[in-house]
């Protein structure tokens, strides 16, 4: 019994041994990308010289090779950060630079005293987010274009699924967008972030103000609170990890950027759920030859028929039943085994996340590169992804 349990433990062991090998040879690639580079040493700068008819000695002028050094070198140094573009992204590359779209806030009500609500709350949100956060605004003319082409109506501009489309059409990140309802004492304002990529609302803010000097506040508010969520944007979402893992073990992980967790994860459970499938298949094929099994009769002189060696008969039996219930212990260990790790993987999907790098203005390629590690990940204590979240970095 114990020697055939040893089948999917060593099974799963090796599964992770060549999960491992082949993310190493991976990072070691990846991580030396001058072998095999060439290099050659710099020609020599020729040094003009000038003479003096009078004169013994000849005199050599290093001012203009000065001034060559130093315009070299201003021509590989610049304070400008340096844009990366969202399609080209390298092991050694900050985070992509994400596309937004900031739509005007539908006038539900129509109600030509608001209009100016219009463009001001998302005006207010770039405003607010631009020097924030590394993203790219695409111009309004462009997805006025789209949506004349499309024939949308004013209500379409706070349609979830038309927005969705939209998004997916232009290629871009996220959508700022949202509409307000006016009455004769307040105004309605609902303002949301949709994540193309995660295809959710990802970001809300409902605010109902009276029309008083205070109502502008009041919709800075709202542009505040939509501000701070953009952040969200540059983040994997936790919803869209756990689907992605449920129906491809290591997805969700892969999505998250901890490719090392999703590789094992997928070979373990995938190796796992194979094992287990072959020895469903043993244990029907144990069954049914211990159901079939005849054993050879004789007949007796007096003409009745009998086992010709009862006990031989006896142990082929006895055989036959033990190792049907040895593979039916084998596939239960196995299959108990690997749902309980395919369970823990989605919560695991769920809850960590991965090693990010700043999204701020900030992030280049150097930070990126020191915060790479190869089981590095963050545990988030409170749950959510508000302006105030904990986050512990920790890595073995």
């Amino acid at each position: 019994m114990f020697r055939g349990l040893t089948y999917p433990l060593c099974a799963m062991i090796a599964s992770v041994g060549l999960a491992y090998s082949a993310f190493a040879q991976d990072t070691k690639a990846a991580g030396n990308p001058t072998v095999g580079a060439k290099t050659t040493a710099p020609a020599a700068k020729e040094i003009k010289t000038e003479t003096n008819p009078g004169a013994k000695d000849v005199k050599t002028d290093t001012r203009s090779a000065e001034k060559t050094d130093k315009a070299e070198n201003k021509t590989f140094k610049s304070d400008k950060p340096i844009v990366i573009e969202a399609e080209k992204t390298t092991p050694l590359a900050g985070p992509a630079v994400k596309k937004l779209i900031f739509i005007d806030f539908y006038n539900e009500s129509n109600n030509a005293n608001a209009k100016w609500m219009v463009d001001s709350i998302g005006e207010s949100i770039f405003e607010l987010t631009k020097n924030k956060y590394n993203y790219t605004r695409i111009p309004n003319k462009v997805w006025r274009d789209y949506a004349a082409q499309k024939n949308f109506k004013p209500e379409d501009f706070y349609n979830t699924e038309k927005l969705q489309a939209m998004g997916y059409a232009l290629k871009v990140d996220g959508i700022i967008f949202g509409k307000f309802v006016t009455t004769e004492e307040n105004v309605q304002i609902s303002g949301k972030i949709l994540s193309v990529v995660d295809k959710e609302i990802i970001a809300e803010k409902n605010v109902t103000v009276p029309f008083s000097s205070q109502m502008f506040e009041d919709v800075q508010d709202v542009s505040e609170t939509l501000g701070s969520r953009i952040k969200d944007l540059f983040f994997p979402s936790d919803r869209g990890a756990l689907w992605r893992s449920a129906v491809l073990p290591g997805w969700g992980q892969y999505y998250k950027q901890r490719k090392t967790w999703g590789y094992i994860y997928g070979g373990v459970i995938g190796t796992g759920a194979a094992f287990s499938l072959f020895s469903l298949i043993m244990l029907q094929s144990s069954k049914r030859a211990y159901e079939s099994y005849q054993p050879d009769h004789v007949k007796t002189p007096q003409g009745e028929f009998g086992i010709k060696d009862p006990s031989a008969a006896q142990a082929e039996f006895s055989r036959l039943e033990n190792a049907a219930n040895q593979w039916y212990q084998i596939t239960l260990i196995s299959a108990s085994i690997t749902f309980g790790i395919y369970l823990w993987h989605l919560f695991d999907a769920w809850f960590f996340e991965g090693s990010y790098t700043e999204i701020g203005k900030s992030a280049t390629a150097a930070g990126a590169k020191e915060r790479d590690s190869l089981f590095g990940s963050n545990i988030r204590i409170t749950g959510d992804r508000a302006p105030l979240s904990i986050r512990m970095d920790f890595a073995f």
